[in-house]
């Protein structure tokens, strides 16, 4: 109800099927949608205040790119710099908590690149023979990089 008025009584809101959480689940695309289309002319920021303004539970997504930087998380250490082969000097999250036990720098190397470390887990960890890596490779079953590049 309360969208229902934010949104300023739109017609198909007032169909009686809406009216019940089942109705609502039935019709959930087109409510998408048609939120989604109220929304588009808002920034985040405008449409988090007025859904919160009204009661409506609300918040921007969040991603480690919007929160840079951010006094408190910087001071806990939450970002760890690490050289990537691929895109170089590149800030990674970490954990949204702290242990003791542990340093504030838990990541000990950035993500692998695809098929990093391919050779290392087949033939030292599962014990492949060198013939038997070839063979995958030949036949694309492994790479480092997708096949349709």
């Amino acid at each position: 109800q309360a969208l229902r008025q934010l949104m300023d009584e739109p017609d198909w809101a007032g169909a009686a099927d809406l009216d019940t959480a089942a109705g609502r689940r039935a019709r959930h695309d087109e409510i998408d949608e048609r939120v989604e289309a109220w929304l588009a002319d808002q920034t985040s920021e405008a449409a988090e205040e007025r859904l919160l303004g009204a009661g409506i539970p609300a918040s921007i997504l969040i991603n480690a790119h919007r929160v840079m930087p951010h006094p408190q998380l910087e001071a806990r250490c939450f970002f760890q710099n690490m050289v990537h082969p691929e895109t170089g000097d590149t800030r990674y999250p970490g954990f949204p908590m702290r242990f003791s036990g542990l340093g504030p720098r838990l990541h000990k190397s950035p993500p692998p690149t695809l098929g990093e470390h391919n050779e290392e887990v087949l033939r030292e960890e599962l014990g492949l023979s060198p013939e038997e890596y070839e063979q995958l490779l030949e036949a694309q079953v492994i790479g480092t990089r997708p096949s349709f590049m």
